[in-house]
């Protein structure tokens, strides 16, 4: 509390200012993960954006890590399971690093995806793109194609997928 006219303790000011700024950015941060989860990065950056320091920023952070409240790890796997159903795993692997989640992270999380549910997920989405379109089969090939990899699958899975999916009828002409 200061009175008019009073000096000011730049030191003491500042000492106080960080101790009350790191348990606001701990409030804020354990709100933000309330609604959904984060990475660290991300929390790092909204933090910081919203004009708390990088030290408290960074000490809010690491307690929440400490009681994993903050977990990328988790946050990778949820993130899989969830978007697995609609898209490939090069899709999945780039909206990873967007969240800011490290390559190792990613990469254990990306291997609980099968070869097989990888090919099944293809498939059925190649399924419902064609399903009522009157395409020839080398255009059904190329749009199908195309469709799955902007899905992020790679080639070997997308010229599978379009042969079960009936876009192929036959190997030696696809593109």
């Amino acid at each position: 509390p200061l009175r008019e006219g009073q000096l000011l303790d730049i030191d003491g000011y500042y000492h106080l200012s960080e101790r009350t700024m790191y348990q606001k950015a701990l409030e804020r941060a354990v709100w933000w993960l309330s609604k959904k989860d984060h990475s660290e990065k991300q929390l790092m950056k909204k933090l910081t954006d919203s004009a708390f320091t990088e030290d408290s920023a960074s000490r809010a952070c690491d307690f929440l890590k400490a009681g994993n409240y903050l977990n990328d790890a988790r946050l990778s796997e949820n993130l899989v399971r969830q978007k697995q159903r609609s898209s490939g795993p090069r899709k999945i692997a780039y909206t990873l690093r967007q969240k800011g989640v490290g390559e190792e992270t990613a990469k254990a999380a990306l291997e609980a995806i099968s070869q097989d549910d990888e090919m099944e997920t293809a498939v059925k989405l190649a399924r419902k793109y064609l399903n009522g379109k009157l395409l020839e089969p080398r255009e059904a090939r190329q749009k199908c194609g195309a469709y799955l990899a902007r899905r992020g699958f790679g080639w070997d899975v997308i010229k599978a997928a379009c042969q079960r999916a009936g876009a192929d009828e036959d190997d030696d002409n696809f593109e």
